[in-house]
């Protein structure tokens, strides 16, 4: 489909880029100084689970010190912590704070209402046919894409629910 328009890829890209930029500005304006996308493909994966840095490195994808790395940033934002795991003391787990409950709960609030606000500008038919390509793409990922998100979502908003 040539006419002129600009790469369908490019375009997926901007509008990726846009919406982290104004999800990372809600989330700045909120209280969560320190957020980036990543935080909340971490909180979405613990949810109200405990895991060990390699369990929740597996999840994720990415190596222990990674994860690692990742979890002490967390960490050090208040959105997590480590105790020690029942069974073995010297295991450490990482769990969501009420603060990272907190922030992902604000994150899934804004993109709601990101969802809410294109339905009322375009139209909310366009809104899940736009969401239906996304699916499809999304549906497509290879296994080197994370599969993650897809079980620790949110449903979708209850506008766009078929």
């Amino acid at each position: 489909m040539d006419d002129g328009a600009t790469d369908f890829g490019v375009v997926l890209a901007i509008a990726h880029a846009t919406f982290q930029h104004r999800l990372g500005e809600h989330m700045k304006s909120a209280g969560f100084a320190d957020w980036a996308p990543r935080h909340g493909a971490v909180l979405r994966v613990l949810g109200e689970a405990e895991m060990s840095l390699r369990e929740l490195a597996g999840h994720l994808q990415m190596t222990s010190p990674g994860a690692l790395k990742l979890v002490s940033l967390l960490e050090q934002g208040g959105l997590v912590e480590r105790v020690s795991a029942p069974a073995d003391r010297r295991v450490r787990l990482v769990r969501v704070t009420d603060r990272g409950h907190e922030a992902l709960e604000v994150a899934r609030g804004w993109h709601a209402e990101f969802e809410a606000d294109l339905a009322r500008r375009i139209g909310l038919d366009v809104v899940r046919a736009a969401r239906t390509v996304l699916e499809d793409v999304a549906h497509q990922a290879p296994s080197e894409v994370p599969s993650l998100l897809w079980s620790a979502s949110a449903t979708t908003t209850p506008a766009l629910r078929r």
